[in-house]
């Protein structure tokens, strides 16, 4: 018997099936567009407010000078006059 006569073997082989490799891509498309929406702040390609920078200078700030302090105040008083028989404080 040669070879041409015999039957063919049939060998398969599970190197990974093609979804795998689909999965993977939509994932990649999902993260791309998500970090799109994510920096862009959205889909929206309308008229939005734009942040400009103003060199204008601003005034110069007001200063109020402190108020003068008060006067010293006089030195506390006694209120009430020694009893007569307490001995002098100053002789």
């Amino acid at each position: 018997m040669t070879d041409y006569d015999k039957k063919p073997e049939v060998r398969v082989t599970q190197a990974g099936d093609s979804s795998t490799g689909i999965a993977v891509i939509i994932a990649a498309l999902i993260l791309v567009i998500g970090a799109f929406v994510l920096f862009n702040g959205g889909f929206d390609t309308g008229d939005n407010p734009k942040v400009v920078q103003n060199n204008n200078t601003l005034p110069a700030p007001v200063i109020e000078v402190p108020a003068t302090p008060d006067a010293a105040a006089p030195p506390v008083t006694q209120k009430a006059n020694p009893p007569a028989d307490a001995p002098a404080a100053n002789p």
